[in-house]
Formats: C-alpha cells, structure tokens, sequence
C-alpha cells in the first residue's frame, strides 16, 4: 500500500468518525439505538487501527509516513494535555485549545524536519479531536451529544420560523392580488353589462 492511500484512508477514517458523531449518532439516538454500544464498537476499532498501524510500522520499519503517523499520535496527545493544563490554569483560553494543541505537534514535526503541508494538518487535526474525545467522560460524551442534538433542533426550529414567515408573506401577497383580480373583474363587468345593454 502506497504512503497516498495510507493518507487517504487516514483521512477517510477521520471524516468517517466526524460524520458517526456528528450526524449518524444524534440520528440513532433519536429514533431509540443505544449509541452508548455504537461508540464502544467505535472506540473498539480505533483501537484496532491503532493496532494495524503499529503492526505496519513493525513490518516497515523504514516507512517515514508511519514514522510520521506514529509522532503525530504521540505529540498530539501531548499538546491536548499541555492545552488542558494552560486551560485549567487560566493561562488559554478554552477557545484556543485546539489551536495551542495543533500548533505543538507542527512545531514538533518542524523542529524533526517534517513538512507540515494540508495533508498533514488535516491529519493532526483529526489526531487531537479524537485524542480530545478519548479524554472525556461518558457523561461528557453524552452531554456533548446532547448538545449537538440541541444544536440541530435549534436550527431546524429557526428554518421553521423562516419558513413560516415567508409562507405568511406569500399568503398576504397571494390575497393582494386575489383583491386586484376581483378589482379588475368589477371594473370590467358593469362595462360588459352597458355593452350588452347597448347591443
């Protein structure tokens, strides 16, 4: 397996888990699974990723792009615990978490000589959500579920309101010109009527 498909299935496996979290769980959840059981399954087989990657590194060991998968998932785990603490001693902002979190593992891949280009933030990006995800409590989890939920319910309810509204426009210019057709259809019959009176 070429170091592109490497990287694509790296990437395929991040937006795979972004979009079960986003997306597929609130759904789930909604219509009555226990998502507690799906993200075990999902934590079960990250773990076994992990595995294969370590066996792969084990099996290449020259292979530079799992050398570099293999530092990121290190560092990355260390600049999410290094961005908690500055949090947690008010020296970050929560806001700025990730940010400090991504910019310790590309000032690590520098210093090791290691281009940082799109490929390799969208990795490291993918390697401290799920690092960051890993940390928190099933209660957190299920919190942050709660809230995505929450989220999604609130804009529905705003494109409902919009919808809503713009339907009640329509229907205020829908009886605007039902008014100007009857106008007109008044106009135009006592001017029918005198013409057949005349005839």
């Amino acid at each position: 397996m070429s170091e592109l498909n490497i990287l694509f299935v790296i990437i395929g496996l991040a937006v795979g888990v972004g979009v079960t979290v986003l997306v597929i769980l609130p759904y789930l959840k909604k219509k009555g699974v226990d998502t507690e059981a799906v993200l075990q399954k999902v934590d079960d087989g990250i773990k076994e990723a992990k595995k294969y990657t370590d066996a792969a590194k084990t099996l290449v060991p020259g292979n530079k792009f799992l050398n570099v998968l293999s530092i990121i998932e290190h560092f990355g785990g260390i600049g999410v615990g290094q961005a908690a603490q500055l949090s947690a001693s008010l020296q970050l902002p929560a806001g700025q978490r990730k940010k400090s979190a991504e910019d310790y593992v590309y000032n690590v891949l520098n210093k090791l000589g290691i281009e940082v280009d799109d490929n390799i933030k969208t990795i490291v990006s993918g390697v401290i959500e799920n690092k960051v995800y890993e940390l928190k409590s099933p209660e957190e989890k299920k919190s942050a579920e709660q809230t995505a939920v929450q989220t999604q319910i609130s804009q529905i309810q705003t494109q409902n309101s919009q919808l809503q509204s713009e339907k009640d426009k329509l229907q205020q210019e829908n009886e605007k010109l039902k008014q100007t057709i009857a106008s007109i259809q008044g106009a135009v019959t006592p001017v029918q009527n005198t013409a057949s009176t005349a005839q």
